[in-house]
């Protein structure tokens, strides 16, 4: 017990070099790796992202259980499976992934199918994030909050407002319940949809409508100021990085960068330079009273 407790530890950092050197004493010990110490294995070497050890500890495993249709039993083989097809996903090889997502059948279960939408929406590929999400509900599983934003944050990514927006109605139609802090994670990536699109107008208009008050989280803060700069109205992302303040949310580097890109980079020049000049230096003046780490050249 104590030494699958401590192989926990490993795979937990995703260690998966220090966790199979504790199973080699193990053995040396006379201690034999039971279903546990396999899993446990399989985990370190997936979240180390070295999906073939994994596969190789999981042939490992099936080799000493030969005689099982189910090694470790139904619950334990597709635990393990899953582990394989997040450790897949995770480095981006879906072909992989799929094939054993497929070998689970029937059993699979929301776990299968939630690190392939996860995996899917964190490259990019909303396409096969969305399909994913239709094979669960086609099997009856209500896809979690998890899955939900995952997909709708890559929709925020490649800026596909109409989708963003037709899953959060899923979502909230679902009647899964959100804390606040999801809930201004999931906001937040419909409105890095607006942003990537450049509509200002767009976002401002959706957060009216929400009636949620005041942003309450520096990103959204920080993604309305982008969505300022983008569409090419300074003016706009000043106002924003003020609200902020006004409202007590800390800024943070990340915010100076979006506001400074806003007037800076992307404001249409005008005749009036010194203008902008002076703006600019206001501005600098205000980052660095609040210790925002940026420095005059």
């Amino acid at each position: 017990m104590v030494w699958n407790t401590m192989l926990k530890a490993f795979a937990n950092a995703g260690d998966y070099f220090g966790a199979s050197a504790h199973v080699q004493r193990m053995r040396e010990a006379q201690l034999e790796p039971n279903a546990k110490t396999y899993g446990k294995l399989m985990e370190a070497a997936a979240k180390d992202g070295r999906p073939s050890q994994s596969e190789q500890t999981w042939q490992n495993f099936c080799s000493a259980e030969a005689t099982n249709s189910f090694p470790g039993g139904q619950r334990d083989f597709v635990v393990k499976v899953n582990t394989l097809i997040d450790a897949w996903a995770k480095v981006g090889d879906y072909e992989r992934a799929e094939h054993w997502l497929s070998t689970l059948g029937e059993h699979a279960d929301k776990q299968s199918f939630t690190g392939l939408i996860s995996a899917y929406a964190k490259w990019g590929n909303v396409e096969k994030s969305l399909e994913c999400l239709r094979r669960m509900q086609e099997r009856s599983m209500q896809p979690d909050a998890i899955c939900y934003g995952a997909v709708i944050a890559a929709c925020g990514r490649t800026g596909d407002v109409q989708r963003a927006l037709g899953l959060l109605h899923q979502l909230e139609k679902s009647g899964i319940r959100l804390d606040q802090t999801d809930m201004d994670v999931i906001q937040n990536s419909v409105l890095n949809a607006f942003a990537k699109k450049a509509d200002l107008k767009g976002a401002e208009r959706w957060l009216q409508h929400r009636n949620v008050g005041a942003p309450r989280s520096p990103e959204m803060y920080n993604t309305l100021i982008d969505a300022a700069g983008r569409a090419g109205q300074p003016l706009r992302a000043e106002y924003w990085f003020r609200s902020m303040l006004k409202a007590h949310v800390v800024p943070t580097e990340l915010s100076a960068g979006a506001l400074l890109t806003a007037v800076t980079v992307r404001a249409p020049r005008t005749a009036d330079l010194a203008s902008q000049d002076d703006k600019l230096q206001d501005l600098l003046e205000l980052l660095e009273a609040l210790g925002l780490g940026l420095e005059r050249s």
